[in-house]
């Protein structure tokens, strides 16, 4: 399960990573249920959207009980969601393509894209994947690569690289 998302409410949202479905199962009645076809879903904060990739283009439903009912977040290609704590912006990983003689390439970076749900406009951030927001939603923390990690202020708008290293492998065993 590459994907995983859990509400308030106890449910979890997933995805397989060879089954383009989106499923949800309720932890206190232990019912599955298929919501809709998909990757990567992501609740949003109060439960009632979710936003997931569906093959190239990014989506969110407008409600959770209707998940066909739904909006481009990003028409190209958006994976690995996630909502600011208010619910009204999206993060996500972007990788744009160019067209080169009739046939799409991708760019070789990833990006950091933020989604405005009030304005509908898009932010680049900068490269790197995997967003989160900060539970204060001040803050967005994401991979560069392997060993960068960049931490963006949303009031400075300045962003810290780290630089993370393992000195040993990580075993699980202490």
């Amino acid at each position: 399960m590459p994907a995983i998302s859990i509400s308030q409410d106890e449910e979890v949202l997933f995805s397989y990573k060879f089954d383009p479905g989106i499923f949800v199962y309720d932890l206190s009645s232990g019912e599955l249920g298929h919501v809709t076809k998909g990757m990567t879903p992501c609740w949003s904060p109060d439960g009632n959207r979710i936003a997931f990739q569906s093959f190239q283009p990014l989506f969110m439903s407008d409600s959770f009980a209707a998940p066909n009912s739904l909006r481009y977040v990003d028409r190209q290609f958006g994976k690995d969601p996630s909502w600011s704590s208010d619910g009204s912006k999206i993060a996500y990983t972007y990788r744009e393509y160019q067209r080169r003689a009739g046939l799409p390439f991708p760019e070789e970076r990833e990006k950091i894209k933020i989604y405005s749900l009030a304005s509908q406009r898009h932010e680049v951030i900068g490269n790197g994947q995997c967003p989160t927001w900060a539970p204060d939603g001040r803050r967005l923390a994401y991979s560069v690569d392997e060993s960068e990690l960049a931490v963006l202020d949303f009031q400075t708008r300045e962003t810290k690289s780290y630089i993370v290293t393992m000195l040993k492998p990580v075993t699980g065993e202490a």
